[in-house]
């Protein structure tokens, strides 16, 4: 299906789309090899693309929950990541990230995202949406971009959290007491304040020094949360 195809571009592309570069053509998604994992959901790994940017593998990624076989981007370098969410966290944690790694943290980890697809809302942010064309956007729309844009703001709002206090009642309302951030968001954070409301807010200026993403992606003491880990390019924060 062509939507499987944009799912796997995406991570591919983000890195152009982010860095400003993008008269940039991205590299065709050819899988390096396959690797059957197995494990209790049935994991098998389709190595695309090494990407030395972020000194990270990209992937599609397949696997099986209550018999549905779901597909997603995959970034092999974070599994010491999900592996510790697997065996240091109760099965019926909720995991709060930003939607691009919620299928690998629920097929590797068996934990539950609060968010594993985008909202139509923010289709255009998806970089591989510019190379569509109209009907593959629409098509895109339809299969693809269906959370609920209520979702999407809410983890915008608490990755973009001046007060921590409100990004942690934000994760209450879904149950979650956990927080998962990886390197790259930071090249995804205009993204996130764009959505949030934050548009005056740049990457660069003070105020974003003040916000719970920067913080957690720096590995910094954020009030009212634990880190719990951070190691391979991601970072794990517990609320307390």
């Amino acid at each position: 299906m062509k939507v499987i195809t944009y799912l796997v571009l995406f991570f591919i592309a983000a890195s152009v789309f982010f860095s400003g570069c993008t008269a940039q053509k991205i590299p065709d998604a050819t899988v390096l090899n396959t690797r059957y994992v197995g494990g209790e959901h049935n994991i098998t790994v389709y190595t695309l693309w090494r990407h030395d940017l972020h000194n990270a593998t990209w992937a599609e990624f397949e696997y099986t929950v209550n018999g549905k076989t779901e597909r997603g981007d995959f970034v092999e370098d974070y599994v010491p990541a999900y592996e510790f969410l697997k065996s240091n966290t109760s099965p019926d944690s909720i995991i709060t990230c930003w939607w691009d790694y919620g299928h690998s943290i629920r097929g590797w980890s068996g934990r539950e995202p609060v968010v594993d697809i985008p909202s139509v809302e923010i289709a255009n942010s998806v970089s591989p949406y510019m190379y569509m064309s109209d009907a593959e956007k629409k098509e895109f729309r339809d299969e693809f971009c269906t959370a609920p844009y209520n979702k999407t703001k809410d983890i915008a709002a608490i990755l973009t959290a001046d007060n921590p206090q409100d990004a942690i009642a934000l994760m209450e309302k879904y149950g979650s007491d956990y927080l998962f951030v990886v390197d790259m968001d930071l090249e995804k954070s205009p993204v996130f304040l764009s959505i949030a409301g934050k548009q005056n807010v740049s990457t660069d200026s003070p105020d974003f020094n003040k916000l719970v993403i920067w913080k957690a992606l720096k590995g910094e003491n954020i009030d009212g949360f634990e880190l719990v880990y951070s190691g391979s390019g991601a970072h794990i924060y517990k609320t307390i």
